[in-house]
This record gives C-alpha cells, sequence and structure tokens, in this order.
C-alpha cells in the first residue's frame, strides 16, 4: 500500500507538470494566433466555402483527375479539423486557445468525486449555451460539406480509390516519413533553443511572426526516446524525402482518415476540452471518457492520424485563417506573403504539438 501511494504522488506530480506545460503552451499559440491575425472562424468559414465551391463546379470526369481532387479536398478537411480541436464550447467565444481551468485534483480520493458530471468532475456553468448551438457555429456546416465529399468517395466509379498500381507498400512508406517527421517537428517545438528561431524565418519579420515564434518559450518536455545516431537521422531524412516525393497518400487512406479525425475532434472537443474548462474541474475527478476512436484495433488516436494528412496542406489550411489585419500593404508584396506563410507554418507545428 505505500509503495503503490508513493508511486500515485510521484505520478500525480509528473501529471501536475504536464498540465501546466500544456496551459503554458496553450496561452502563447492563442496569443501568438491572436497577434497575428489568425480568426479560426474565418478559418472555418473560408475552407467550408472553398470546398462547397469545389462541390458545386462538380468533379473532374477522369478518373486520376477525380481521385487527385477528392485528395485534395480530404487533405484539406483533416488539416482543418487538427485546428478546430477544442475550438468551441459553452460560450460563444471561438479562438484557438483551449482555456483549460482544470487542475489534477487530488490523487486519494475513491472513488473519484463528481461522477454524476462526466469526465473532469464540474458541473456546467449556469447559462452555459447548448454545444450543438454552438458547434453549429463552427463544426457543423463544415463536417456537412466533407461528408458530401465522404459519399461521393463512397459512391464513385471504379478507378477511384486510390489503387492505380502502386505497390501496397507505398502509403506505409509515406505514412511512416509523415510520422517521423511530425515526431521531429514536435520534439524541435518541445526545445528552448527553437523558441526564437519561428521569429527570425523571414527576412523582414514583424510583430506577428515574433510572437508566434515566442510561442515555443514553453512547451512539453520533450519526448525521452532514444538519441539516434548522424548516420541514423542522415537515412531517415532521406526516407522522409523519398516518402514525401513518392506522392500523396491513397484515397483508401486519406477518405477513412478524415472521417475518423472529424469524429475525434468532436468527441475531444464536447467529452475532454468543453470538460476541463469547467470551474473546479480536475483530471482525476469524474470518469474516464470514452473516445472510441482509440478503443478499436484498426482504429487510430489522434496522435497517430496527425501523420496521415501532410503538413503542407494544414499550412494552406492556416493561410486562410489570417484576415487584413495580419497584412502590412506598406511592405512588399512578395516578403510579405512569404511572412504570413512562415506565421500559417508556424500556428499548424503549434497546433499539432499541443494536440
Amino acid at each position: 500500500g505505500e509503495a503503490w501511494a508513493s508511486e500515485a504522488q510521484v505520478a500525480s506530480r509528473q501529471l501536475s507538470d504536464f498540465l501546466g506545460d500544456l496551459k503554458a503552451l496553450d496561452h502563447h499559440l492563442g496569443d501568438a494566433a491572436d497577434d497575428a491575425g489568425f480568426n479560426v472562424v474565418r478559418l472555418a468559414q473560408a475552407v467550408t466555402y472553398n470546398l462547397q465551391k469545389k462541390l458545386s463546379e462538380g468533379a473532374p470526369a477522369g478518373a486520376s483527375e477525380r481521385e487527385a481532387w477528392l485528395s485534395s479536398a480530404f487533405e484539406s478537411i483533416g488539416s482543418t479539423a487538427f485546428l478546430l480541436l477544442g475550438a468551441w464550447g459553452a460560450d460563444w467565444r471561438n479562438s484557438l486557445e483551449w482555456n483549460l481551468t482544470a487542475e489534477v485534483g487530488d490523487v486519494r480520493a475513491w472513488p473519484p468525486p463528481g461522477a454524476e458530471h462526466g469526465f473532469g468532475g464540474a458541473r456546467a456553468a449556469l447559462g452555459a449555451v447548448p454545444l450543438e448551438r454552438t458547434r453549429s457555429r463552427l463544426f457543423s456546416r463544415f463536417r456537412d460539406v466533407a461528408e458530401q465529399y465522404l459519399r461521393l468517395w463512397r459512391n464513385g466509379t471504379s478507378g477511384v480509390g486510390g489503387s492505380s498500381g502502386e505497390e501496397p507498400s507505398s502509403d506505409a512508406r509515406r505514412l511512416a516519413a509523415r510520422r517521423r517527421r511530425s515526431r521531429r517537428l514536435a520534439s524541435s517545438n518541445s526545445s528552448v533553443e527553437s523558441s526564437g528561431d519561428a521569429g527570425n524565418a523571414t527576412e523582414a519579420p514583424g510583430n506577428a511572426t515574433e510572437a508566434l515564434g515566442n510561442a515555443t518559450e514553453v512547451a512539453p518536455p520533450p519526448s525521452q526516446e532514444p538519441v539516434e545516431t548522424e548516420e541514423e537521422e542522415q537515412t531517415e531524412q532521406e526516407e522522409e524525402k523519398e516518402g514525401e516525393a513518392s506522392g500523396p497518400v491513397s484515397l483508401d487512406v486519406l477518405a477513412p482518415a478524415a472521417e475518423e479525425v472529424m469524429n475525434l475532434v468532436e468527441q475531444l472537443t464536447e467529452v475532454v476540452v468543453v470538460r476541463l474548462r469547467r470551474p473546479q474541474a480536475s483530471l482525476l475527478a469524474g470518469t474516464l471518457p470514452l473516445l472510441t476512436g482509440c478503443r478499436h484495433e484498426r482504429r487510430l488516436c489522434l496522435s497517430e492520424l496527425m501523420a496521415v494528412f501532410s503538413e503542407a496542406a494544414a499550412v494552406e489550411s492556416a493561410w486562410l485563417g489570417f484576415g487584413h489585419r495580419a497584412v502590412r500593404p506598406w511592405m512588399e508584396v512578395v516578403g510579405e506573403e512569404r511572412r504570413i506563410a512562415n506565421a500559417a507554418a508556424e500556428v499548424v507545428r503549434l497546433a499539432r504539438t499541443r494536440a
């Protein structure tokens, strides 16, 4: 009993440190994105509009063109869904920042208190807006359009689906390359040394990009993975380039992954993030959430699904979240576009690190 209690106390302290780092990273991401002129509602509306416009124009007739058209749409859908994680809740404020208020809680309390209120153990605040209403403002319309693409994929003509004569292992190589790249990005964002680099990523960095660069000052502890030798690192970098250069992931992977991401984002937002915003919420109170995307064999959790979608597609989606306030009209156009592109890339990296 004493040994168990000691281990529980150590785990509780580690969890408290991790939660503190997560809150700090979340706060910096929210401030930096806002300073740069990024707006998550603008992002959701712009992506939804673009996807709907492409649908109204109709899918290409050729099989290969149709496959590329659907692949581009699913890349956009999956990448955008990641950025919408936690962006709505029990009020009308929408932002990238999760605004978590929960603490770890009492590790000695058994049974966990607040079971009647679900995960977090805290009751909803008075005057809370029903989630179905706030979801409809930001996520529902986006998901409705995405479902139309999924129906097109399911009912598509023969030859659309990603089985274009490639080796069965091609998707596995591409996904492995993207997972390695995601781990590298997360590792680099977790290091203190990277905090100043993002702000100097352009020739004429402004306050927006500098703010994004400073957002990595507080991040979760770096992973404890074995240190790679220089030869192993070079081999992995070559494999990453080969995986990315070999083309996009097939529709047979992209389409189900996009659907799974939307399911998990909706569940995580409403069953986890929203409840951890409530006053007096704690991680060790209430009942554990049931996340169906992580319970079944062959179904992946969010961290694994993240590697399915390319960073380039995510940056293209994030770009749409910047409005006129982000643009400095007195600057040279090409340089200003490059600066905003770097800001969009930093938003994506920080958001993926947090997720």
